[in-house]
């Protein structure tokens, strides 16, 4: 499965390297070479239980590259098997909620000089619907919780949290991890949460750790500035930030899981570091020795 997923970052990469003007093929294998390498990933695959986290990236990318082709002609083969694959990767773990994200992402950076919103609207509404399955159920789970635990909620797998936070005061909570995500996408190891993130019981007394929320959220936000209106020349490491950051982004506020990174949940969030890896490399002077020792590095 995962290298499937790497063969697909590859697809996707040439790609968004062609549409970019970053060159194609060596633009695409130093994509993949990272995001096969890279010891999140990998880690992901020797978890067994996290496969299910390693086939929802292969069913999210399968659904991007599809996508990707068959976006010129909305409604035929390409763009049915795309809804299709879209679908079964919504089936395979929450965070696929994200894919109507990256494809707006793809969209927006890498759009014609001119286009407008209405075209792209026009390709990529339907895949906004597929996330609707995951949204029912989490709001059915999160129902019968509330019942359980006044004001609370709790994950939308197996696990409860019945801490009786809000959701916005879980969302709080979350933003200094934001910080610790960054890194870990680049070193994962020795990083890790631990599970010293454990919210305080209801009644106790909860408190944010001021500095470093008003940095993840600063930074959160800048980087989500650039990505949204940073200059055309730097579409391509736009676009990796946006795809590394979307699926980040709803675990880390949504879903109440306290010890993402440590169950792999930024996996799919690979392929945009991925490609921002790459952008990077094929702009040194001395890309092959460069590139070559940082991925012996990462292995």
């Amino acid at each position: 499965i995962h290298m499937g997923a790497s063969v697909l970052v590859f697809l996707l990469a040439r790609r968004v390297g062609e549409a970019a003007g970053a060159g194609g093929a060596a633009f695409a294998r130093w994509a993949a070479l990272f995001f096969a390498v890279h010891p999140l990933g990998v880690q992901a695959v020797t978890y067994v239980y996290q496969r299910a986290v390693s086939l929802e990236a292969l069913l999210v990318y399968g659904t991007l590259a599809l996508y990707w082709k068959g976006r010129e002609r909305p409604w035929g083969g390409a763009y049915w098997g795309a809804l299709g694959t879209g679908l079964l990767a919504m089936g395979a773990k929450e965070p696929a909620v994200t894919l109507p994200l990256l494809i707006a992402a793809l969209e927006w950076i890498l759009r014609k000089p001119g286009e407008t919103l209405g075209p792209m609207l026009r390709r990529g509404w339907p895949f906004a619907l597929l996330p609707l399955q995951v949204a029912i159920q989490v709001w059915r789970v999160q129902s019968q919780a509330d019942g359980q635990v006044a004001g609370g909620f709790r994950e939308s797998g197996t696990h409860p949290v019945d801490h009786g936070f809000t959701r916005l005061q879980y969302l709080g909570l979350q933003f200094p991890i934001v910080l610790r995500y960054l890194a870990l996408s680049l070193f994962p190891f020795p990083l890790h949460f631990g599970y010293d993130r454990t919210p305080p019981l209801p009644g106790a007394p909860f408190s944010l750790p001021v500095a470093a929320t008003v940095l993840s959220a600063g930074l959160l936000a800048g980087l989500m500035a650039f990505v949204a209106a940073g200059p055309q020349r730097f579409r391509l490491p736009r676009l990796g930030l946006a795809l590394f950051l979307a699926p980040l982004a709803l675990e880390s506020s949504v879903f109440p899981i306290k010890d993402l990174a440590a169950n792999h949940r930024c996996y799919p969030g690979l392929l945009g570091a991925a490609l921002f890896f790459a952008w990077a490399v094929t702009r040194l002077r001395r890309p092959l020795a460069l590139g070559a020792g940082a991925l012996a590095l990462l292995a």
